[in-house]
């Protein structure tokens, strides 16, 4: 089984040190796929006076992650690596990340091993979607 890694820290993460740390911790060689969740940043202004109009909000910008270019519509609270190793080998690819979190990240942050994403899809989304979800099935 895969071995997951949390990156934790004590802030979000401005749009800029986000991307920069996502694209180093993407060249580690044994990453397969990072996740980044934190609170959604809306396109429109929820409520109050403003509400419904676009929203100008400067963290909401283009990140590259592995090679693909997406847009950030969250503020980073957490970043979840998803290693191609075991609990055994780990240790030395731990380092590389706290190195790159040294100097990347301001703050303070923890680093966790363990299981962060569902390692297989529910009874719901087995029934929706089938065995393997995939972009024509979650449209309909």
């Amino acid at each position: 089984m895969p071995t997951q890694v949390q990156i934790f820290p004590d802030r979000l993460l401005l749009g800029d040190t986000a991307s920069e740390v996502i694209t180093k911790l993407s060249k580690i060689e044994e990453v397969r796929q990072i996740v980044v969740t934190g609170p959604k940043i809306p396109k429109r202004v929820p409520y109050g006076p403003a509400s419904g109009i676009e929203n100008p909000h400067t963290e909401r910008k283009k990140i590259k992650i592995m090679d693909k270019e997406t847009d950030l519509e969250v503020r980073v609270g957490r970043i979840i690596l998803d290693l191609d190793a075991d609990k055994e080998d780990i240790d030395p690819i731990i380092g590389d990340i706290t190195e790159i979190c040294d100097q990347k990240i301001s703050c303070d942050y923890n680093i966790e091993t363990g299981q962060y994403t569902k390692p297989k899809p529910t009874v719901t989304e087995y029934m929706r979607y089938g065995k393997k979800p995939d972009k024509e099935n979650k449209d309909k």
